[in-house]
């Protein structure tokens, strides 16, 4: 009887775990993201860099480019942890990291706005 506990535990205990892996893997992606754009603008500060404005155009899109896919890989695993979760407890546990997830997601947002909004002042300094 405590083995089919046991069991039955590490089962539904999995699931979590996965999305623990996952989304712990997600934010990796996502911090190394935060520093390519730290560098960038930092590089681009500098007096005397040789930022071109095509050359920073390049890189912004392909920073937003990678900003876009993290996205999607957040909505694809929302949708699996979320959609596939019978276990109220982890389904609430899943719920309120994802909204945690999703504040910093608008930070970066706001940022990339931000960034975006200045981009032509940064190349002409």
């Amino acid at each position: 009887m405590r083995q089919q506990q046991d069991n039955e535990q590490q089962v539904t205990a999995t699931p979590l775990k996965q999305f623990n892996e996952d989304i712990n893997q997600w934010a990796l992606t996502l911090e190394q993201l935060g520093h390519e754009l730290y560098q960038f603008v930092a590089q681009c500060r500098q007096p005397g860099s040789q930022c071109q404005q095509r050359r920073v155009q390049r890189k912004f899109r392909s920073l937003r480019h990678g900003y876009t896919e993290l996205r999607a890989r957040l909505e694809a695993l929302q949708v699996h942890y979320m959609g596939g979760s019978s276990n109220e407890e982890e389904f609430w546990i899943i719920e309120s990291s994802m909204q945690k997830v999703k504040m910093v997601l608008k930070e970066y947002d706001e940022t990339f706005r931000l960034i975006n909004g200045k981009i032509y002042k940064m190349v002409e300094q």
